[in-house]
């Protein structure tokens, strides 16, 4: 049996194995495939589509900006006062999306590899919106002190796409949104947002009551007030002095 010899096509070409006209073919062959894009008649990246305009990379996907639901103020509040000027309750009402919590991002620095975290962006936002009403409802004022109860309701934009009988019922409390952002993490991110301004901090709400339901437009409704218990650094003077108010009141 004879040997089967494996040569390149330029090593057929010096070894006159293959027919002239076909070796300028081959030559020609290779030399367009080692040229660039550009130099093969291609269009390169920025150059200009068969319409004239520059064909765009690819941009990173990057989560949706805030919707922007009115031009003036994004909400509303007004407080009450105990005698000794200190806030009581406080209501509030935001225009704004209501925004589940997220976690921070994290982020490696890949010279350096240093490791650092940064709140989202929208999460950011909500915060900045809910602390600038609520700022300008106390007008400096400490926060609410003591055990607090929290009533809430997350508002959600019907969807668009939705026929005008499913929209109305929607309006009239048939339809309640059960898909996201859940419950518990608008809870949270409405907590964030109160924790240090609003109330002392987040341990202190011993009572809450939320809830979610479709509207017009989106927004968020919170009502704020003290329980009038004590929490867990009450004296016992205070305690006596509590029983012996309640059962004179009593008698």
């Amino acid at each position: 049996m004879g040997r089967t010899l494996r040569m390149s096509t330029a090593e057929a070409i010096a070894a006159g194995l293959i027919d002239p006209d076909v070796a300028d073919f081959v030559r020609a062959r290779d030399s367009r495939a080692t040229k660039s894009p550009a130099a093969r008649g291609k269009k390169t990246q920025d150059e200009p589509d068969l319409c004239g305009s520059p064909k765009k990379k690819r941009s990173r996907s990057r989560p949706a900006s805030h919707p922007q639901i009115s031009t003036g103020p994004k909400g509303t509040g007004t407080v009450e006062l105990l005698a000794t000027g200190e806030i009581q309750a406080a209501d509030f009402v935001f225009d704004v999306v209501p925004v589940p919590k997220e976690r921070a991002q994290i982020v490696k620095n890949p010279k350096t590899g240093e490791v650092f975290g940064f709140t989202p962006a929208r999460t950011k936002y909500f915060h900045d919106v809910i602390r600038d009403v609520v700022r300008d409802a106390i007008k400096g004022r400490p926060p609410i002190t003591g055990p607090v109860k929290l009533i809430m309701s997350f508002v959600i934009a019907i969807p668009e796409s939705w026929p005008a009988w499913k929209r109305d019922a929607a309006l009239d409390g048939f339809i309640v949104p059960t898909g996201r952002p859940d419950m518990d993490n608008l809870e949270k991110a409405l907590l964030d947002a109160f924790n240090g301004i609003l109330i002392v901090d987040d341990a202190f709400v011993i009572e809450r009551d939320a809830r979610k339901i479709y509207g017009t437009l989106p927004s968020i409704r919170a009502r704020v007030e003290q329980t009038g218990h004590f929490d867990i650094h009450v004296t016992r003077q205070q305690i006596e002095l509590r029983r012996r108010i309640l059962q004179e009141n009593l008698t």
